[in-house]
């Protein structure tokens, strides 16, 4: 388009876009003109700069923001940290797998996948709130889905040791993500692993009462 067209020309007339400072990238980020802040995103992606020199505020700003194209570039950004760094991070990365737009929650798991297989601490942390989002239900159905997806794929040795109780809450929710989970691990379920008040409620469940009976 018109601005990366731009930004080529410039660069033959030998601009070093490394030397454009990040307050100023950030007064264009802060602009009403979408077109200014798009610039802005070009012009960070030819810096070459280590994702570790952009401020907070500014990835902020880009996750923020009102256009898809632009929160999509702030998590390609965010995606460029190390794993220490995205540890730090955790809130933000867990607040994008709910996010409304799917290419955000596309980008994301990647980088929770990464950090995951060197993080101990951080695979089990994102394993048990993953678990607790499913069983609140609060998230777009699709958001949920991906979830479920990313669970069963990724942490299968979590999923072996989850509690009973955890699963039954699975069963119990009304969101189809989280009893889809549940029935997966419908082997760990049995009468002696279940309370005679879980088998009661559950007994209408067919996957549950076939497993129970």
């Amino acid at each position: 388009d018109f601005m990366e067209s731009l930004l080529t020309e410039l660069d033959k007339c030998g601009l070093n876009f490394s030397q454009v400072s990040l307050s100023r990238l950030l007064n264009l980020l802060d602009q009403e003109s979408l077109e200014l802040q798009e610039l802005a995103v070009l012009i960070l992606a030819k810096t070459n700069r280590p994702a570790v020199d952009f401020p907070p505020q500014l990835i902020q700003s880009l996750l923020d923001s009102e256009h898809e194209k632009l929160r999509v570039s702030g998590v390609r950004l965010l995606g460029q940290f190390s794993d220490a760094e995205l540890t730090e991070r955790y809130e933000l990365i867990l607040d994008l797998v709910g996010a409304k737009t799917a290419e955000i929650r596309k980008l994301i798991y990647p980088v929770i996948f990464r950090v995951t297989g060197q993080d101990t601490q951080f695979s089990q942390k994102i394993f048990d709130d993953l678990i607790a989002r499913l069983i609140r239900a609060r998230l777009s159905k699709d958001a949920l889905e991906e979830m479920t997806d990313y669970l069963l794929h990724g942490h299968r040795y979590q999923l072996k040791c989850l509690d009973t109780a955890v699963i039954i809450k699975l069963l119990r929710v009304n969101g189809a993500a989280a009893n889809r989970l549940g029935e997966s691990l419908l082997e760990k379920l049995s009468v002696a692993t279940c309370g005679r008040e879980d088998i009661l409620e559950l007994a209408s469940h067919e996957l549950v009462k076939v497993r129970l009976l």
